[in-house]
């Protein structure tokens, strides 16, 4: 009985071990400033597989790279902290940012099943414009 109880206090700690490592976070709006702005974030798009790289300027003017294509538009954060941005011809899309185990991801709360749509994985982050995306 003692050995029986002994594997189930170790299985139970590694079980909670393993989930505190793997804690997310849902990123405040200053976060999410702190994170985005002045920097090229390279990623890629969930939905079609899409890498990318973006640079979010401090002034609020966002320049992407995808396809080989350069695509502008605006971004700002939101008081609920949901990474929002317009790219030309495209509608305004709000976003709320997560960190994961290293990882940060961008996804939206679908309406009719309020589940979590991921929408983005960013890979990797670097201060200003190296790349001179926009320019």
């Amino acid at each position: 009985m003692a050995k029986k109880h002994t594997w189930l206090v170790i299985i139970s700690s590694l079980v909670l071990m393993s989930n505190i490592s793997h804690a997310e976070t849902i990123l405040t709006e200053e976060e999410v400033l702190s994170l985005i702005s002045g920097k090229t974030i390279q990623g890629i798009y969930l939905g079609q597989q899409i890498p990318f790289e973006s640079y979010f300027d401090p002034n609020g003017s966002a320049h992407q790279k995808r396809n080989g294509e350069n695509i502008e538009g605006e971004w700002f954060v939101d008081k609920k902290g949901r990474h929002c941005i317009k790219w030309e011809g495209k509608e305004r899309k709000c976003r709320i940012v997560m960190h994961d185990n290293e990882e940060y991801r961008e996804f939206i709360i679908n309406n009719k099943t309020g589940k979590r749509e991921y929408s983005l994985i960013i890979n990797k982050l670097s201060d200003g414009n190296p790349r001179g995306i926009g320019e």
